[in-house]
């Protein structure tokens, strides 16, 4: 059984870093229930939960940065993607990253593996709207098909007062939870 370094990779456009920093700060400071199962895949739960993301897990050189990058990505057993319009879109320089890790991690893991260990989360725009200005699935996403969109994905809920979207977005955290960690919620 392979230990992970990382519980999931958070893959991210730089444009939603706020965003980013905030639900990664919330998913690393879960405590977690001390009689949870193992996952079905018969791993063990780690405790603390680690999340990998960039700003605060990688040290860039531009030597090492995609090698180090990689290696995030082969020491998560999971991927989460924050989707958005700024996720589905490429850099000015034509450059992608969210879709170039979403594509290791399927080279990496395996396809079967990536397909049961990727949660899309969306916290902006429509998945496959097919308008640009809205779509949130990045490409690599759409390319695994159909049939993996239609998952009952997380979806930050962004209307209401104070008080309802800080609800909505602890609703959205727990949702992301309950998926990686196989609980009902």
């Amino acid at each position: 059984m392979k230990q992970y370094k990382y519980f999931a990779f958070i893959s991210y456009s730089r444009r939603d870093s706020d965003t980013a920093k905030w639900y990664h700060n919330k998913l690393e400071h879960f405590h977690v229930p001390a009689k949870l199962p193992p996952l079905p895949d018969g791993e063990p739960i780690p405790k603390p939960l680690r999340f990998f993301r960039d700003k605060t897990d990688l040290n860039v050189s531009s030597d090492t940065f995609t090698a180090d990058l990689k290696q995030a990505v082969a020491d998560s057993q999971f991927l989460v993607v924050l989707c958005s319009p700024n996720a589905a879109q490429s850099n000015p320089d034509g450059r992608h990253y969210i879709d170039w890790e979403i594509n290791e991690f399927i080279e990496i893991h395996g396809k079967d593996y990536a397909l049961t260990h990727i949660l899309p989360v969306v916290i902006d725009g429509v998945i496959c709207s097919g308008n640009p200005e809205t779509e949130c699935m990045p490409h690599a996403l759409r390319d695994l098909g159909d049939e993996f969109l239609q998952h009952n994905f997380p979806i930050l809920e962004k209307s209401g007062g104070r008080q309802e979207m800080e609800s909505s977005k602890n609703v959205f955290v727990m949702q992301t939870l309950s998926f990686l960690l196989s609980m009902d919620y």
